[in-house]
């Protein structure tokens, strides 16, 4: 159906096409939303909530822009491969 987002498993971000969301999907956002409001109503501000290894894990917002990740051996050049 033209408009329509197709249905498909295993979605692991912005690189795949548009999918709807897998039931995982759902439940992750639901936990996700319910911790930020906890930590809202906790006095917690200023953080980034996230999973790391499927458990709820808080970031300072000022983690998110001073640290540097490196990314896994390979991704630069799939870049590349992906935008030329």
């Amino acid at each position: 159906m033209p408009g329509s987002i197709p249905s498909c498993s295993g979605s692991r971000g912005i690189l795949e096409i548009p999918c709807a969301p897998t039931a995982r999907d759902r439940v992750l956002a639901s936990r996700l939303g319910a911790a930020a409001v906890k930590a809202l109503l906790d006095n917690r501000g200023g953080y980034m909530v996230g999973e790391i290894n499927r458990e709820i894990a808080y970031t300072p917002l000022k983690d998110t822009w001073e640290k540097q990740n490196s990314l896994q051996s390979g991704l630069t050049d799939l870049l590349h491969i992906l935008s030329g």
